[in-house]
């Protein structure tokens, strides 16, 4: 038992470890991959560029959508992301969202 719990603590340590460079990356273009609105304030999360997941050429953040601000912005997020825009995406060295700006060109 002991064993199995000092596994589950390494590999969630380790899984932690990996998604911290998700908030290192400061600014992505692509599409919005993902966009996920909470009632919580501040736990509202956006991706941009590759895969999603905050790895490789993407960033993902969070924004307070109940903010006018944050909530403007996950609406704009939605509208890129069902119309398959492309997108830049800028966020603090938090991780919180700075800018989202829609790229010249996308339709």
């Amino acid at each position: 038992m002991k064993r199995l719990m000092l596994k589950l603590v390494t590999v969630s340590a380790t899984l932690f470890a990996l998604s911290v460079p998700a908030y290192a990356a400061q600014t992505a273009t692509g599409p919005v991959t993902l966009w996920s609105i909470s009632e919580t304030p501040g736990f509202s999360l956006i991706s941009v560029g590759a895969a999603g997941d905050g790895g490789g050429a993407s960033v993902l953040c969070t924004v307070d959508a109940t903010t006018v601000f944050g909530a403007a912005l996950m609406g704009a997020a939605a509208t890129a992301a069902i119309q398959v825009a492309d997108v830049t995406l800028t966020c603090s060295d938090t991780g919180r969202v700075q800018q989202l700006q829609l790229v010249a060109g996308s339709d």
